[in-house]
């Protein structure tokens, strides 16, 4: 058995990355990632059971890296809003430094590949916020209904606006992100 190398693996995540935001992912196969990693296909294998283990890895490891960080930036504790907010803050300001992670991360969760991870082990990379969610239902904060509708109507508009203004090519526009929020948090709010 060969020995792992860092630096092939950074690779492969690299090539994965750049290879699915330009061709897609079912137009991703190992030998595309393995070219533009500039190392042989067989070299995936001993680091990935196959292609759908490399693309869970890393959409995994890019999610866990990203509710790190934006965990990691809540700073205010004084109101629900604010934190929130920060929250916001937070995502646009990571999306931002790894737009590329972003669009990879935006493809493989609406495909079916999704249906591979963990969802259970990627929930537990989350709880803090859905601690806060679950906190401020108690608290008469937020509405009280299903935990995946107050997701959806708190963070949709944020990945989909990200999306819209990466498309663009242009940067994120601090007034647009501020309106959005409050169109957000008015949605869930009591």
């Amino acid at each position: 058995m060969r020995m792992k190398d860092e630096i092939k693996q950074r690779a492969l995540i690299s090539a994965t990355i750049a290879t699915v935001n330009e061709s897609g992912l079912a137009s991703s196969s190992v030998s595309k990632i393995a070219k533009k990693a500039g190392l042989s296909p067989a070299t995936l294998y001993i680091y990935y059971k196959d292609k759908e283990d490399l693309l869970a890895s890393i959409y995994m490891d890019v999610k866990i890296e990203m509710s790190n960080y934006i965990i990691n930036e809540i700073t205010e504790e004084s109101s629900l809003k604010k934190i929130f907010s920060q929250l916001w803050k937070a995502m646009f300001k990571y999306i931002s430094c790894h737009r590329e992670e972003f669009m990879f991360i935006e493809q493989f969760s609406s495909s079916p590949c999704c249906d591979i991870v963990n969802k259970k082990e990627m929930e537990k990379h989350f709880e803090p916020i859905t601690g806060l969610i679950k906190d401020g239902i108690k608290k008469g904060e937020i509405k009280n209904v299903d935990m995946g509708l107050i997701k959806l109507f708190l963070f949709s508009p944020l990945m989909v606006l990200a999306k819209d203004m990466i498309k663009q090519g242009g940067e994120f526009k601090e007034k647009l992100i501020k309106e959005a929020f409050e169109l957000s948090w008015d949605s869930i709010k009591l």
